[in-house]
């Protein structure tokens, strides 16, 4: 009888907790071709060197989430992954990956303080050789209505 009364107690508790936690799940298409070009220059004495680079990303994405939310607090994480379908054997492959994990703070119900890091990974499932976006970074911003 006491531990069905302590599993009815931490299931009581635990329901409170697990209303705040906001599931995201979403698959997209683009119909252009989603091309990324970032380019960065830096002298060195009196020299000027640029590095380039182009890739266009697959068209579909899957991009899957979290956020727990608790009070004016919540903690998410956010992945997007483009997936490249081949139409010989009708299979797919995960081509490049986005992550991003952030803390917000809500000073009202607009604005909001945040904290994240973005990282970008290269994926290869198929054996084929692809160029690929690595990277990231960490941040803070203050939004109104985001």
């Amino acid at each position: 009888m006491k531990q069905k009364l302590i599993a009815l107690i931490f299931l009581l508790l635990s329901i409170p907790a697990l209303s705040q936690l906001k599931p995201k799940v979403a698959i997209s298409y683009n119909f252009t071709d989603n091309v990324m070009v970032s380019s960065k220059s830096y002298t060195e004495i009196g020299n000027t060197y640029v590095n380039k680079c182009s890739y266009s990303l697959p068209n579909t994405v899957v991009s899957t989430g979290l956020e727990y939310i608790h009070g004016k607090l919540s903690v998410y994480y956010d992945t997007r992954i483009w997936v490249r379908f081949m139409k010989d054997d009708h299979s797919f492959s995960p081509e490049e990956a986005r992550f991003e994990l952030g803390i917000k703070y809500h000073l009202t119900d607009k604005i909001v303080i945040s904290a994240n890091h973005v990282c970008w990974h290269p994926l290869q499932s198929d054996g084929l050789s692809h160029n690929s976006i690595y990277g990231g970074n960490e941040g803070i911003s203050i939004s109104y209505g985001y």
